[in-house]
C-alpha cells in the first residue's frame, strides 16, 4: 500500500465534515444570512469585501484551542489502555503517532494557528423566517439595529485549488466533544490496524488524529448557541498552496486588543474554471434589523447605497417586522 492509498484510507473519517458545496439543492440551505451593524454593512457594500475572524477571538472560547488540546490529551490517555497498545502494537508504534500528532500540533500553532480564519453565516428561509432569528439580531445584528445580508448558495460548487470550504457548524457539550474525539481515534487506530505498519504510517496515523480534530475544533459550538444555526467558511492557510489570498491578511484594533482578519473580496477565486458570479447576483436580499420598520429607513438605506455607487443593491432591501425593542431602549 502506498503513502497515498493509506492516507485515503481515512476518507470516510472525514465524511462527517460535508462542504456544501457538494450537497445538491435539497440537501443545502438555500440561503444563508451574515448579521451585521450598518457600519460594517456600509463597509462591505463600499469595498465590495468582507472580513473573515480568526476562531481564536470568537465568542465561544471552547471552540479551536479547546478542540485541539482537549485531542492531545485523550490520545494521551488512550496509552493507558492495554486493548490501544494491542491494536497498535505496543507502546512504542504509540509513541511514534502521538509524535506525528504533537509534530502536527507544533506546526500548526506556530505557522498556521493565527492565519485560520472563518466568516460566520446562519441559515434563513424567506418563506418560514422572512424577518430573520430575533437572537441573531441580538447577538450579531447590532442589537436589532443593524442589517443582514443574505446569500444564495447555488452559486457555490467545488473549485479545485480552492482554501476554502463552508460547512454546518455541530453543537455538542463538553463531553460529548470528548466522546467523539475519543471514538474517532479509535477508529484511526483501526485504520492503521488494518495497514501494513511502518514508521511511516504510524506517524501519518497521528497527523490525521489531529487534521481531524482540527476541522472538529472549527466546526462545533456548545449546545448554546445551537439556535444560531450556523455554517461556516473557512479558509485554511496550509490549502492556500497558490498563495491567493495571503496578501489579503490584516489586523482590526478593538480597545486594547489587535485582532488578526482576512479581506476577503466578493469575487470568484482566480482559478480555473474561473466562475462568473458577482457580488450582486449572489446577494438575495439585504434584511435591515427591526428598529428600520419606517418609510425613512428604508429610503435613508437606499440613499447610502446609491450614494456608494451601488443603486443596484437600493431594491434589495427588505425590513425585519419582528416587533423588538432594542436593550436599553
Amino acid at each position: 500500500m502506498t503513502s497515498q492509498q493509506f492516507d485515503s484510507s481515512f476518507d470516510p473519517l472525514y465524511a462527517k465534515f460535508v462542504n456544501l458545496a457538494v450537497l445538491t439543492d435539497k440537501e443545502r440551505p438555500l440561503h444563508l444570512a451574515h448579521y451585521t451593524s450598518l457600519e460594517v454593512l456600509e463597509k462591505i457594500i463600499q469595498n465590495n469585501e468582507i472580513w473573515f475572524s480568526n476562531p481564536l477571538f470568537m465568542n465561544d472560547y471552547q471552540e479551536m484551542r479547546f478542540g485541539i488540546f482537549e485531542g492531545a490529551r485523550l490520545l494521551s490517555l488512550l496509552g493507558q489502555e492495554p486493548d490501544t497498545l494491542t491494536l497498535v502494537g505496543g507502546a512504542e508504534n504509540l509513541a511514534s503517532i502521538s509524535n506525528g500528532f504533537q509534530t502536527a500540533l507544533q506546526n500548526f500553532d506556530v505557522n498556521h494557528s493565527i492565519d485560520v480564519y472563518v466568516f460566520c453565516l446562519s441559515e434563513y428561509d424567506a418563506s418560514t423566517q422572512p424577518d430573520g432569528r430575533l437572537s441573531m439580531w441580538r447577538g450579531y445584528g447590532a442589537n436589532g439595529q443593524g442589517a443582514a445580508l443574505v446569500f444564495n448558495t447555488r452559486f457555490l460548487t467545488i473549485t479545485p485549488g480552492s482554501p476554502l470550504f463552508i460547512a454546518k457548524v455541530e453543537y455538542a457539550s463538553e463531553s460529548e466533544r470528548k466522546d467523539w474525539m475519543t471514538a474517532t481515534f479509535c477508529l484511526c487506530l483501526e485504520v492503521l490496524s488494518r495497514a501494513q505498519i511502518t514508521r511511516e504510517s504510524l506517524f501519518a496515523t497521528g497527523f490525521h488524529m489531529f487534521q481531524l480534530t482540527l476541522f472538529y475544533a472549527l466546526l462545533s459550538k456548545h449546545p448554546g448557541f445551537k439556535e444560531e444555526q450556523e455554517w461556516r467558511l473557512i479558509y485554511l492557510p496550509d490549502r492556500d498552496v497558490r498563495g491567493l489570498l495571503k496578501d489579503r491578511r490584516t489586523y482590526l484594533r478593538r480597545g486594547n486588543a489587535i485582532e488578526p482578519k482576512l479581506r476577503f473580496p466578493i469575487e470568484p477565486l482566480k482559478l480555473e474554471p474561473r466562475q462568473t458570479w458577482t457580488f450582486d447576483s449572489i446577494l438575495e436580499r439585504i434584511v435591515l434589523g427591526p428598529t428600520h420598520a419606517s418609510p425613512l429607513a428604508v429610503n435613508s438605506a437606499r440613499r447610502m447605497f446609491q450614494s456608494l455607487g451601488k443603486p443596484e443593491f437600493a431594491n434589495k432591501i427588505f425590513v425585519s417586522g419582528i416587533p423588538y425593542r432594542p436593550t436599553g431602549a
